[in-house]
């Protein structure tokens, strides 16, 4: 395995997302051992640029340890990389939606016409060499480079005054709900017609949803359950209404459910994301993930659907609950080979819990992380919020969003919502815009 050393940048979109989207395809090629902290600068700009241009950009630079050897190949992956997150062929300053750079791999070095390694310009570049710094400060520079023997800490004091700052910009994701069913607890019978839910999917998408997660059951406290025939005769016609559209417009689906013939249905029909509302309890339901290449959530219950009658234990730690949990989950992905970088956890806040133990998960899973688990968290609307502190006399939407700020400044990935547009407009307060 060798270690290299790979910058990324966005200037476009929801440019937090779109480094993460590059991570996360990065990480099939090897293990990302270290990321940076995320900097905001000013786009670099020839003094022809078209006004246009002028986007900050986004930064960072990660490890990432890779068998591939080939300095060559391994740029021709970051290629295709750039390629499916919708990168296009324009002028070289013009914006982008991703920039992904090869730094250095391994203590190769080599010219050609289409890359120099170490990079050739990273040493005159402060948004390179300051997340650099934080990753990889002994970095040496090798001998017949013009910062030779020098390392990236000795480099970043020479490099010229630059607007590198830390981004404010919360780098957490926003999934839209989308029920396609008559009882679900809170839009029962909104979507339950393939028309209503394609309605409901695009106005979501507009919005500024990064996922929609749809689900054609109920797991609401007293809900009857569906078979896998009658949940699949739900989703089949929003799916195939879907599919000649889905492409067009960038929509990235999510299927919640806990069958297994329903999951490889819907991941023949092009879903992205599967969410197991089982937590890969079922051996053929982890089989069929695991030979897949969707995203997957895996979510806690103790019952489906939930019942108010069974929870943990009034006296359970939660803190001490939730990292056993992780270690099962990450032990029962490792089992089936599932890789980490598909997988997101959801802690099922109102599944198997009191009202108490929800709000303390809150809390929880907004404390700082040092293994990089990703989170995804479905709090929205839920009963437990008329019992937390500070939230008893809110409306549901208000008090979700209260939470949610919290879940934003804490960066936590992925936020499934019913009221999409204004958790955009909170993400974009946050982040300060």
């Amino acid at each position: 395995m060798l270690s290299a050393l790979v910058a990324l940048g966005s200037n476009l979109g929801h440019r937090p997302w779109h480094l993460f989207c590059a991570r996360d395809y990065l990480s099939a090629l090897g293990e990302i051992t270290a990321c940076s902290p995320i900097y905001e600068t000013p786009a670099l700009l020839p003094q022809d640029a078209l006004e246009g241009w002028n986007i900050p950009f986004l930064n960072q630079v990660i490890q990432l340890r890779t068998s591939l050897a080939d300095p060559e190949m391994l740029l021709a992956k970051f290629k295709e990389i750039e390629t499916s997150m919708g990168r296009t062929h324009t002028a070289r300053w013009a914006p982008r939606v991703i920039d992904i750079d090869l730094l250095s791999l391994a203590d190769i070095q080599m010219q050609t016409e289409t890359l120099t390694l170490p990079h050739a310009a990273m040493h005159q570049r402060a948004f390179v060499m300051q997340p650099l710094v934080d990753i990889a400060p002994d970095f040496m520079f090798p001998p017949h480079h013009p910062c030779a023997k020098k390392t990236a800490r000795e480099v970043l004091t020479q490099c010229a005054d630059s607007d590198v700052k830390l981004s404010q910009q919360s780098q957490t994701r926003i999934a839209g709900i989308v029920n396609i069913t008559p009882d679900s607890f809170s839009d029962g019978g909104e979507a339950f017609t393939p028309a209503l839910a394609c309605k409901r999917i695009y106005t979501l998408a507009e919005e500024g949803a990064e996922r929609i997660d749809i689900g054609a059951q109920s797991t609401r406290p007293g809900a009857v359950p569906i078979s896998a025939e009658q949940e699949w005769a739900r989703l089949s016609p929003v799916l195939h209404a879907l599919s000649g559209d889905a492409h067009k417009r960038a929509l990235m689906l999510s299927i919640d459910t806990f069958y297994p013939e329903v999951a490889a249905r819907a991941l023949e029909a092009g879903v992205a994301m599967i969410n197991d509302v089982s937590g890969l309890k079922h051996p053929e339901m982890a089989t069929l993930l695991a030979g897949a290449q969707c995203e997957i959530v895996s979510m806690h219950s103790l019952t489906l659907p939930a019942d108010k009658a069974h929870t943990l234990p009034h006296d359970t730690n939660m803190q001490d609950w939730l990292e056993n949990w992780v270690s099962y989950q990450l032990q029962r992905a490792e089992e089936y080979g599932i890789a980490r970088h598909r997988l997101w956890l959801d802690p099922g806040i109102g599944f198997g819990k009191t009202a108490a133990q929800s709000s303390m998960l809150c809390e929880i899973v907004s404390r700082p992380r040092a293994d990089g688990l990703r989170f995804y968290i479905g709090h929205s609307r839920k009963s437990f919020l008329a019992q937390h502190a500070g939230l008893e006399t809110l409306p549901r939407d208000e008090a979700t969003l209260v939470l949610s700020e919290r879940f934003m400044r804490a960066n936590l990935g992925f936020l499934r919502v019913h009221d999409v547009a204004s958790h955009v407009k909170l993400r974009n307060q946050v982040s300060g815009q």
